[in-house]
């Protein structure tokens, strides 16, 4: 593992303050945090939208941290998180936060992040978003997302005018999808007895438009469903409205691109009544997008994230039996393609490379070891891990990557 080198201040965050908090607000927070510093988030209910703009920083959750966005007046658009403006050498990791319900169990029907005209790495691990949709992610160029969920929970009717959401959305951007589970907005029936609105499409699991590239890895994409139609009482009886159609687990328009090895697709369920003769599909592909399908299964590498210095760690690397397993673990992330591999690179140079093993029968294994402590004034530090598998034909497999987060002792 590299050796641990100054990473800036840790800021706690606790909605009830209290000895060793330095802010109750999250925002105030993130504004206060300088290029390269960590934000804790403690457990509890943050309500607000907030904002990063151009500033690196490390987001970390503590076990049951939620993060509870506010919906804009009459359900205009708004987002739980956004992410702006990362130059190239910048990064932002969220690690381990809840978006949407809070401690009370309600949700708010509000978008969950809003990556936009990033150059720099965003990655998202160990996420939970129940909000309208995930995630939607345009004019950025390197965003990891792994070991995360995107549901939309159904607790209310919408606005009949409030449009549906994919469960992450791209728009000439491009991402790595790891171990996750994405699903889109359900639709809208025909509702005449409310206003007449027209049928609305549920919407896809992820989405690409424009000229995005996709890997997704040991992931499930789930459609929207669609709602039942309502009921109009008309002069000769009880007349069915239609239902919405469900979503597409995957879609991806010309002249988007998407890579896929071992990911499960379940187009959503057409609502009752509805009698469009195109079921939602799968994959659905449009113009000159393309969907290549890539063999084999996946491999993934979990880790124990957050931990205090002195705690045992685990981390646990799967794939097929008979891998030779090499670990990567270095100071930054990546999202780079290369000639010849299965997966992206998702580990930065200077990284250290350190022989794992072959997989056992079963395809897992688990080293334990105790987190050392930290250097003197270093209240924290991330690495980035990630394995690279060889197989007996000589092919290589790069696995889903994770985070692992060392904090100071209480």
């Amino acid at each position: 593992m590299p050796t641990a080198t100054a990473q800036g201040t840790l800021w706690v965050v606790d909605d009830d303050g209290g000895a060793g908090v330095d802010f109750a607000d999250l925002q105030l927070a993130l504004d206060t945090a300088e290029e390269g510093d960590g934000v804790l988030v403690r457990a509890g209910d943050y309500p607000g939208n907030f904002v990063i703009d151009g500033k690196s920083l490390t987001v970390i959750g503590e076990p049951g941290a939620r993060v509870v966005p506010t919906p804009g007046l009459f359900f205009t658009p708004g987002y739980g998180l956004e992410i702006h403006n990362l130059a190239v050498d910048q990064q932002v990791a969220m690690l381990g936060l809840e978006f949407g319900r809070d401690s009370l169990g309600f949700v708010e029907f509000v978008g969950g992040l809003l990556l936009e005209d990033n150059e720099g790495v965003v990655w998202i691990s160990d996420v939970v978003c129940e909000l309208q949709f995930t995630a939607e992610i345009i004019r950025s160029d390197q965003v990891v997302v792994t070991s995360s969920t995107g549901t939309v929970p159904l607790e209310f009717a919408p606005d009949p005018g409030v449009l549906t959401r994919s469960g992450l959305c791209f728009e000439d951007a491009s991402a790595a999808i790891y171990d996750s589970f994405l699903e889109g907005m359900w639709g809208l029936g025909e509702c005449k007895v409310l206003g007449n609105c027209n049928v609305i499409k549920a919407r896809a699991g992820v989405a690409s438009e424009g000229a995005s590239s996709i890997f997704l890895s040991g992931s499930e994409l789930h459609g929207g469903d669609g709602l039942e139609g309502a009921d109009e009482n008309v002069c000769t009886g009880w007349e069915p409205g239609s239902g919405g159609a469900g979503g597409d687990a995957l879609e991806v328009e010309s002249p988007g691109l998407a890579a896929v090895i071992d990911t499960l697709f379940v187009p959503g369920t057409p609502g009752l009544s509805y009698n469009c003769p195109v079921p939602p599909a799968g994959v659905a592909i449009s113009g000159g997008g393309s969907v290549t399908e890539v063999a084999g299964v996946s491999r993934s590498l979990l880790a124990d994230s957050p931990v205090r210095e002195g705690e045992s760690v685990s981390i646990t690397f799967r794939g097929a039996e008979g891998d030779f397993v090499l670990g990567l673990a270095g100071l930054k992330p990546l999202r780079l393609d290369l000639p010849g591999f299965f997966g992206p690179l998702t580990v930065n140079a200077p990284f250290v490379v350190q022989t794992v093993g072959s997989l056992p029968a079963g395809g897992e294994l688990t080293l334990e070891f105790t987190a050392g402590d930290l250097p003197p004034g270093l209240d924290f530090f991330a690495r980035y891990l990630q394995a690279l598998h060889l197989t007996p034909a000589l092919e290589v497999y790069a696995s889903a990557p994770a985070a692992l987060v060392v904090l100071g002792a209480r």
